[in-house]
């Protein structure tokens, strides 16, 4: 395809970037700042005409792709437009079999750029659906299912076949609070005040969040309304001296759940360049895995280097078995890891250790770093 432009998204699906393609359907996105590991190439759908006939095609995706800077070798890929299908099939009550008029389906995207761009349709009185996909890629497709008075659920992210509709049936449970209690890890006391977030791993979902404070037993209630319970997770801050907890869940479930806060962790380090310098200026963000990193939802724990590079963070939002390490610094290279796969525990001290060092700018790429 020509008169097409290709788009180059960071990770929170931002354009960076962007490309014509040539007559010969190439084409060359060129980035002048390092990347983080998540960003991707995107072309918008077009129109072609098939035996007479004005059809759509549907936008192109390639990512997510790891960390890359502008003097590592270049990123190959391709983009291929593909015709959409059909999402079709039944929505019923899990109580009664019976199907659910106009019950709400969506199909959208987990990704960033496309989050928010879905198509829907409601159930008949036979309960049936059908959406055709619209703007957004065959990869990375969640379909969900709404109901006044039931508990939305979701399928995906999945890819969408090369030909053929797609099949999806949803039964629907009544809709009921999640309640649970929080205690204390080491002395089974339940925890008063902690503060509970029902949120989702699925950027769509944002606005659908709620939260609770926990009573004197430590029990809260929360109301999950529009939150599919598959993908979602629940984040528990505790008072003073506690460290944070989190669930995951699955989906739905009638079991009370439990909650238990550890006592409070402490991350300590030091930022360097590649010679051994201290950064005086390095930010460092220590984020809940599960959130969004587009969404600034308070899950993360955050400081800046002093004048000796060194930092202590009070881990009292991240959980370190959870979380990522982001360190960036002016005219570095950003760094990124799971915690725990940099931070070292140190037992005498109590703390976490961590020693970043960041690569200058426009340097050759160095792998010990």
């Amino acid at each position: 395809f020509t008169s097409l432009d290709v788009a180059l998204l960071d990770r929170e699906g931002d354009d960076v970037g962007s490309a014509e393609v040539a007559e010969d359907g190439s084409f060359v996105v060129r980035h002048g700042e390092a990347l983080a590991g998540g960003w991707g190439l995107s072309c918008d759908g077009a129109r072609v005409t098939v035996d007479g006939v004005r059809r759509h095609l549907m936008p192109a995706f390639a990512g997510p792709f790891e960390a890359h800077s502008p003097t590592q070798p270049p990123v190959d890929c391709e983009l291929r437009l593909r015709f959409p299908p059909r999402i079709l099939g039944v929505v019923a009550s899990a109580r009664t079999g019976r199907p659910l008029s106009d019950a709400e389906v969506s199909v959208g995207s987990s990704l960033a750029a496309f989050a928010f761009g879905d198509e829907w349709a409601d159930t008949d009185a036979d309960g049936r659906y059908e959406v055709e996909v619209g703007d957004i890629p065959p990869t990375g497709v969640l379909v969900w299912c709404r109901d006044w008075e039931h508990q939305a659920t979701v399928v995906g992210p999945f890819d969408l076949p090369e030909s053929g509709d797609v099949v999806l049936n949803f039964t629907l449970e009544k809709l009921r609070p999640l309640k649970g209690t929080v205690l204390d890890l080491l002395t089974g006391e339940p925890v008063k005040g902690a503060s509970v977030t029902l949120g989702s791993t699925h950027l769509v979902f944002e606005d659908d969040e709620d939260w609770d404070f926990t009573d004197a037993k430590g029990r809260f209630s929360l109301d999950p309304e529009d939150m599919p319970l598959e993908g979602a997770f629940i984040h528990v801050s505790g008072p003073d001296g506690y460290g944070p907890a989190a669930l995951q869940l699955h989906g739905f479930s009638d079991q009370r759940l439990e909650v238990l806060l550890p006592p409070l962790a402490v991350l300590e380090g030091v930022v360097r360049d590649t010679g051994g310098r201290p950064l005086d200026d390095a930010d460092i963000l220590v984020v809940f895995s599960a959130s969004w990193y587009g969404v600034d939802a308070g899950i993360a724990n955050d400081a800046l280097a002093d004048a000796d590079g060194a930092f202590r963070i009070e881990l009292d939002a991240a959980l370190p078995e959870q979380s990522r390490l982001i360190v960036e610094a002016p005219d570095h290279l950003a760094f990124e890891a799971p915690l725990l796969d940099v931070a070292v525990w140190d037992a005498t001290a109590g703390v976490w250790r961590v020693d970043v060092r960041l690569q200058p700018e426009g340097a050759p790429p160095d792998e010990d770093a």
